[in-house]
């Protein structure tokens, strides 16, 4: 499925290609893939205000854990220390799932970007595109 591919690439550090991959099939994605793609693209790209946006919105029902998970790796990547690492870290101690432990762990452990990424113009159109709808999901 395609939400592996791009979530894959992100966590491998190729938000390049993610972002690339995000806007090749993103009309073949709808409703819940397409928001949590969406969601994938803006935290991995450092877009946290976007990223909690539709945490807060469309997304708004998932789980409190990985709600922590991505708004860490919005705000980790963006380059901003926020109560974001407390929720991940008490929700990683205090979960069963071993694997989201690990992912969880590591990204609490990457150190803060020494400054914010900058994108090639279509990463930077493709993230502009989402953050576009997002704003359109809010007021709508």
């Amino acid at each position: 499925m395609k939400f592996y591919e791009i979530r894959a690439l992100g966590e491998l550090g190729r938000v390049e290609e993610m972002i690339a991959a995000f806007a090749a099939w993103q009309p073949q994605l709808r409703g819940r893939d397409l928001d949590l793609c969406r969601l994938m693209v803006l935290a991995f790209a450092g877009r946290h205000a976007g990223a909690r946006a539709l945490l807060q919105q469309r997304l708004g029902l998932v789980r409190p854990e990985r709600a922590a998970y991505w708004s860490f790796v919005a705000a980790n990547s963006a380059g901003v220390a926020d109560g974001s690492r407390d929720a991940l870290a008490r929700h990683a101690r205090e979960c069963d799932d071993e694997a989201f432990r690990r992912a969880a762990e590591r990204h609490l452990a990457a150190p803060l970007p020494a400054a914010a990424p900058t994108w090639s113009p279509a990463s930077a159109a493709a993230i502009a595109e989402i953050e576009r709808a997002v704003g359109r999901s809010r007021a709508g």
